[in-house]
């Protein structure tokens, strides 16, 4: 019998801040995590992450993301084994806006395919659903962020 979706049982809340436009001029803190949490991005050794080849991918990925929407610049990022957080900033300009949540799919997309195309396998099952993300609020919060980042394989256990 095929499931469907009922809103009567099933109760998915968003977790996106509601009324916000995610398309506007902003730096975000997002974080993606790995399905069933399987460790398979990277390895942490004497405080440093050492990218697996799903990590190489998802390393690939993000850097890809600027040129494929010039009006998103990528920050700093961490591969951890587990799960990723990186900073997006969102630079619309009059013509093109772009939301968070688009990018974010087509990072995971994107890194689903590369992975699939180096290991010949189909790892459609990579990514949990969803994403987390925090707006950054001012220059302190974003170094806030930025160290949280830089120190996330050092305090990882």
């Amino acid at each position: 019998m095929a499931s469907f979706y009922d809103p009567s049982v099933h109760h998915r809340r968003s977790i996106r801040l509601k009324g916000f436009d995610y398309r506007r001029h902003a730096a975000y803190f997002i974080t993606l995590c790995v399905q069933h949490r399987l460790k398979v991005l990277s390895r942490i050794i004497d405080g440093k992450a050492l990218h697996s080849a799903a990590g190489n991918a998802l390393q690939q990925s993000w850097d890809a993301i600027p040129r494929q929407f010039p009006q998103v610049d990528t920050r700093e990022m961490v591969i951890m084994p587990d799960h990723f957080h990186g900073i997006i900033v969102l630079n619309p300009d009059e013509k093109r806006a772009i939301a968070l949540g688009y990018v974010v799919q087509q990072l995971k997309l994107q890194t689903a395919r590369r992975l699939r195309f180096l290991q010949g396998t189909h790892p459609h099952l990579l990514w949990q659903r969803n994403y987390y993300e925090r707006i950054i609020r001012d220059e302190n919060h974003y170094e806030t962020v930025v160290r949280y980042i830089q120190n996330n394989p050092a305090n990882y256990k």
